[in-house]
Protein backbone atom coordinates (compact mmCIF):
# COMPACT_ATOMS: atom_id res chain seq x y z
CA UNK A 1 0.00 0.00 0.00
CA UNK A 2 2.85 2.42 1.09
CA UNK A 3 3.86 2.07 -2.94
CA UNK A 4 0.46 2.93 -3.91
CA UNK A 5 0.40 6.21 -2.05
CA UNK A 6 3.97 7.22 -3.18
CA UNK A 7 2.84 6.91 -6.50
CA UNK A 8 -0.26 8.63 -6.20
CA UNK A 9 1.27 11.38 -4.21
CA UNK A 10 4.11 11.46 -7.17
CA UNK A 11 0.96 11.60 -9.78
CA UNK A 12 -0.90 14.58 -8.04
CA UNK A 13 2.15 16.89 -7.72
CA UNK A 14 2.92 15.85 -11.48
CA UNK A 15 -0.50 17.36 -12.32
CA UNK A 16 0.01 20.54 -10.57
CA UNK A 17 3.15 20.76 -12.19
CA UNK A 18 1.77 19.67 -15.64
CA UNK A 19 -0.43 22.53 -15.44
CA UNK A 20 2.01 25.19 -14.46
CA UNK A 21 4.42 24.24 -17.37
CA UNK A 22 1.83 24.34 -20.03
CA UNK A 23 0.65 27.96 -18.05
CA UNK A 24 4.44 28.75 -18.51
CA UNK A 25 4.06 27.44 -22.60
CA UNK A 26 0.81 30.24 -22.50
CA UNK A 27 2.70 32.81 -20.80
CA UNK A 28 -0.11 33.07 -18.75
CA UNK A 29 0.14 35.75 -15.58
CA UNK A 30 -2.18 34.04 -13.47
CA UNK A 31 -3.22 29.90 -12.98
CA UNK A 32 -6.31 28.77 -10.76
CA UNK A 33 -6.54 25.48 -9.83
CA UNK A 34 -9.53 23.54 -8.29
CA UNK A 35 -8.23 21.29 -5.53
CA UNK A 36 -7.08 17.82 -7.28
CA UNK A 37 -8.16 14.82 -5.54
CA UNK A 38 -9.03 16.71 -2.46
CA UNK A 39 -12.70 15.15 -2.18
CA UNK A 40 -13.69 11.70 -3.49
CA UNK A 41 -10.30 10.82 -5.18
CA UNK A 42 -7.97 11.27 -2.21
CA UNK A 43 -8.25 7.26 -1.20
CA UNK A 44 -6.77 7.40 2.36
CA UNK A 45 -4.65 10.45 2.57
CA UNK A 46 -6.81 13.59 4.61
CA UNK A 47 -7.59 16.65 2.75
CA UNK A 48 -4.81 18.38 4.45
CA UNK A 49 -2.43 15.84 3.01
CA UNK A 50 -3.51 16.10 -0.44
CA UNK A 51 -3.47 20.12 -0.40
CA UNK A 52 -0.55 19.86 1.14
CA UNK A 53 0.91 17.68 -1.86
CA UNK A 54 -0.26 20.54 -4.44
CA UNK A 55 0.67 23.42 -2.86
CA UNK A 56 4.35 22.21 -2.01
CA UNK A 57 4.81 21.51 -5.80
CA UNK A 58 2.92 24.74 -6.30
CA UNK A 59 6.20 26.65 -4.22
CA UNK A 60 8.24 23.91 -5.88
CA UNK A 61 7.85 24.68 -8.98
CA UNK A 62 10.82 26.78 -10.50
CA UNK A 63 7.93 29.59 -12.06
CA UNK A 64 8.84 31.89 -15.04
CA UNK A 65 8.88 36.00 -14.92
CA UNK A 66 5.36 36.60 -16.69
CA UNK A 67 3.65 34.02 -13.80
CA UNK A 68 2.26 36.37 -11.01
CA UNK A 69 -0.48 34.75 -9.46
CA UNK A 70 -1.12 31.19 -8.22
CA UNK A 71 -4.87 30.43 -6.87
CA UNK A 72 -6.28 27.30 -5.31
CA UNK A 73 -9.72 27.48 -5.07
CA UNK A 74 -11.52 26.06 -2.90
CA UNK A 75 -15.13 24.31 -2.82
CA UNK A 76 -16.29 24.99 0.51
CA UNK A 77 -15.12 26.94 3.86
CA UNK A 78 -13.43 23.93 5.56
CA UNK A 79 -10.96 23.47 2.43
CA UNK A 80 -10.26 27.39 2.77
CA UNK A 81 -9.58 27.37 6.22
CA UNK A 82 -7.23 24.38 5.60
CA UNK A 83 -5.59 25.65 2.45
CA UNK A 84 -4.68 29.11 4.73
CA UNK A 85 -3.21 26.64 7.53
CA UNK A 86 -0.84 24.83 4.99
CA UNK A 87 0.49 28.54 3.72
CA UNK A 88 0.84 29.20 7.71
CA UNK A 89 2.73 25.82 8.15
CA UNK A 90 5.02 26.44 4.86
CA UNK A 91 5.74 30.07 6.23
CA UNK A 92 3.83 31.55 3.18
CA UNK A 93 1.98 35.59 3.49
CA UNK A 94 -1.61 34.74 4.22
CA UNK A 95 -4.69 36.95 5.25
CA UNK A 96 -7.78 35.99 6.18
CA UNK A 97 -9.36 34.52 2.92
CA UNK A 98 -6.04 33.48 0.71
CA UNK A 99 -2.25 32.52 0.91
CA UNK A 100 -0.04 34.54 -0.95
CA UNK A 101 2.10 31.43 -3.12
Amino acid sequence: MHESLDEGDALLSSAYTSSLERAKEANLEAVAFSLLSARVFRGSRSAKEVLTIGMDAIVQFDGYADLKEVHMCAFNEKEAVTLVQIAKDMGLTTDSSCAIL
